[in-house]
């Protein structure tokens, strides 16, 4: 009897959950976008693990094979930031154009990925403030997450200090989550004006 109970359970014991794919985890672009299956959805898997592997180097000699992988449309946005990773020259130069491109989701990859291209660089400085101050909130909010992506603390504390005040919700919101980490000597005064006067609360009727 012992072992017939043994075997029930097992026939009901849960299985492991799976993995979730690419779509599953928030790939949210179009069907006719997704990698397709077989030699070709295998081989842009594969430039796309090229491109991350380049922008995790960190290399600016990985440039001009990233400028031609991004000519893929597929790939344009993990190029994009990946040129933000590996800086030099040949990456500034096309970020720079980038950001300012007619086109709103170009200002968007461009946003997220200049300021760690540009750290430092006082030519970047106002393609930055541009960016910050770009009339398409989903701009300034790839700006916020792009400075908080520079491991330098402080160093743009006049950018952090205008989007703070930012009208939109999920650029405050960002803000709120990365100010300790972007402006340390500001994030008190944020963080407290925000609880103050619910600036952080997204209702309309928010004072």
């Amino acid at each position: 009897m012992a072992s017939s109970a043994a075997r029930a359970a097992a026939r009901v014991r849960p299985r492991p959950r799976r993995r979730p794919g690419l779509a599953e985890r928030g790939d949210r672009r179009p069907a006719a976008q997704q990698p397709r299956h077989g030699p070709a959805g295998r081989a842009g898997a594969g430039r796309r693990l090229v491109v991350f592997a380049l922008g995790r180097i960190g290399s600016p000699d990985a440039a001009p094979v990233l400028l031609r992988l991004r000519a893929d449309p597929l790939l344009r946005e993990d190029a994009t930031a990946a040129l933000g990773a590996v800086g030099g020259p040949a990456a500034l130069a096309v970020l720079r154009t980038l950001a300012t491109d007619p086109d709103p989701g170009v200002r968007i990859d461009a946003a997220t990925a200049l300021p760690q291209a540009g750290v430092g660089d006082p030519e970047v400085r106002p393609l930055l403030a541009a960016l910050a101050a770009d009339p398409v909130p989903e701009v300034r909010a790839a700006l916020v997450s792009g400075l908080a992506a520079v491991d330098v603390a402080g160093a743009f504390d006049d950018l952090v200090a205008a989007l703070a005040d930012d009208p939109e919700f999920d650029v405050r919101s960002r803000i709120a989550v990365n100010v300790r980490l972007l402006a340390p000597a500001l994030a008190p005064s944020i963080l407290r004006r925000y609880l103050a006067t619910r600036t952080y609360d997204p209702s309309p009727n928010a004072d």
